[in-house]
């Protein structure tokens, strides 16, 4: 309900925050996420990719 609502908008204003901060400090590079691009490969390094969190 509505209170669940209000806990995701504070989590993802709080994790807005924390990237923007991040950046700040170590560059824009500084946060990451994990990608799946291709989960059935067998090489371990074509299953994830990091790329960069887009900007909110």
């Amino acid at each position: 309900g509505a209170l669940l609502d209000q806990d995701r908008a504070t989590r993802r204003a709080r994790l807005r925050e924390a990237i923007a901060q991040t950046r700040a400090v170590a560059g824009p590079d500084a946060a990451l996420q994990a990608v799946c691009v291709d989960p059935d490969s067998r090489v371990p390094e074509r299953r994830v990719v990091l790329a960069p969190v887009p900007e909110a």
